[in-house]
């Protein structure tokens, strides 16, 4: 995203990526509705025939369940909440649009080292070194997810909450696939702590769980939840499991996301929302963002200057991003802190909750900036008057 924005904004620019695209990314692969409003406008307009292929599914409502899988909550929206897609596809698209717009790529190299210096003008420089080249640039976006190597090159402090997650992708019998194929689903009582989810691609679904609580367990344990989902999801016939353990950065770093001409963007500053651990489209945000922060700070001669980027994009992340990731954090610690009031909440206000998050998935709605005070209230409402439904 940030490589397609500044190759519109005719600003010269290189992209590394480690790895020889295309390549498999693990995702659960639900790009919501504000995240596909991201896409680059010529995209959007005029789909690519990469792009085409990318976007397998698109599911108009997303399930709820809980209580041993008894409720459910669903919400729909006349345009689609959820784009199921495969990374690979996905991200080679991106790619592709950014070559056509001038951008430089280069892969197969990974970022070993990095350097500051001065330039003959006194302006400030990056040497990235990979073990075939030297680049040299006026600022960097880093974009090398959870454990982003690059920014410790740079010198930032992490101290990003990370949580384990295991993410399959599960081609099925025919007769699982016709009942699962139309149930994007997320299940709060797969998992204490985290909750399950079945998304369905288009040939197959990738089914997962994620846990919130960072001390409840090791891989085996995430393992003997996975098979215990599958079990609950009714599966009867696995033909083939391609499995990938990961972990998922939900809270931000905190301080500046810029430092020394480097600015991070997605996982590696931790943009991923802590109630749902959707990351894909606080990802492809940041990269927009921190890319027109670059295109709007120019000298007289064309040059980037990154000081003054910095500033811009660390005033969007503290205006606009790092209050609603606040609000999602405490969101998520009460939810799946504790099971008995989550529990309460979803069987007095399960629907709204369903619709609000919908809500945030098409980038309608935001969170409440006083969570507490906000469930606090709904839960002493329903005690006093039961039936009642208050608004989210």
């Amino acid at each position: 995203m940030a490589a397609c924005e500044l190759g519109q904004a005719g600003v010269r620019t290189v992209l590394i990526d480690k790895a020889e695209l295309p390549r498999y990314k693990v995702c659960g692969g639900g790009l919501v509705f504000r995240g596909r409003q991201l896409l680059p406008e010529a995209l959007r307009q005029h789909p690519s025939p990469a792009l085409q292929a990318a976007l397998e599914v698109s599911c108009g409502q997303i399930n709820v369940y809980n209580n041993e899988y008894r409720d459910r909550y669903s919400a729909q929206r006349s345009e689609p909440l959820v784009t199921m897609v495969m990374r690979d596809r996905f991200d080679h698209a991106l790619v592709q649009h950014a070559q056509g717009l001038g951008v430089r790529v280069i892969t197969g190299e990974a970022v070993r080292r990095l350097d500051r210096s001065l330039d003959a003008h006194g302006g400030s420089v990056i040497d990235l070194h990979t073990d075939q080249r030297r680049c040299t640039a006026r600022a960097v976006i880093v974009a090398d997810g959870a454990t982003s190597p690059t920014a410790k090159l740079a010198g930032f402090v992490d101290d990003r909450q990370i949580i384990p997650a295991l993410e399959c992708e599960v081609w099925v019998g025919e007769a699982d696939f016709a009942r699962l194929q139309d149930d994007p689903r997320f299940d709060m009582d797969a998992i204490p702590h985290g909750y399950g989810w079945s998304f369905p691609k288009r040939d197959h679904l990738s089914i997962g769980v994620a846990l919130f609580q960072k001390d409840d367990g090791d891989k085996t344990a995430l393992k003997q939840h996975y098979q215990r989902y599958l079990q609950a999801l009714g599966i009867q016939e696995v033909l083939r499991t391609e499995s990938h353990g990961f972990v998922i950065p939900v809270s931000l770093r905190q301080g500046s996301l810029c430092q020394g001409g480097v600015m991070l963007v997605g996982d590696a500053a931790g943009t991923a929302d802590a109630l749902t651990a959707e990351g894909i489209s606080n990802a492809m945000l940041t990269g927009q963002q921190a890319a027109q922060a670059l295109a709007t700070s120019r000298n007289a001669r064309g040059e980037v200057q990154a000081a003054t980027a910095a500033a811009r994009y660390d005033a969007f992340i503290d205006q606009a991003l790092r209050p609603q990731l606040h609000a999602s954090a405490r969101l998520s610690k009460f939810f799946y802190g504790n099971t008995v009031l989550r529990n309460l909440l979803l069987k007095q206000f399960g629907q709204q909750l369903a619709d609000r998050v919908a809500d945030v998935f098409m980038g309608t709605k935001g969170y409440p900036s006083d969570v507490q005070a906000s469930i606090w209230k709904r839960l002493k409402g329903s005690f006093g008057s039961f039936g009642a439904r208050p608004q989210i």
